[in-house]
């Protein structure tokens, strides 16, 4: 093998090796980004959980009064 044949192995497989680095910071760079995103929906999502869960909650306890007050109306 020449010196030259030498030097353009060198050169792929250092070219290589820092192309499979450089891929390999931007999939961790789009884990990050992919984290932060979910988390943001995490947030969003609980928030309107918690808020349906009031409103049904509120519903809930109408109907109960509604239902209490017409059994108190039959029972008399």
């Amino acid at each position: 093998m020449t010196d030259a044949q030498i030097i353009v192995s060198a050169i792929t497989v250092l070219a290589v090796l820092a192309g499979a680095v450089f891929n390999n910071v931007r999939i961790g760079d789009v884990n990050i980004g992919l984290n932060r995103r979910i988390d943001d929906l995490r947030g969003v999502l609980r928030a309107e959980l918690l808020k349906e869960t009031a409103g049904i909650r509120n519903l809930i306890e109408r109907n109960q009064d509604a239902l209490l007050t017409e059994l108190a109306r039959i029972s008399r």
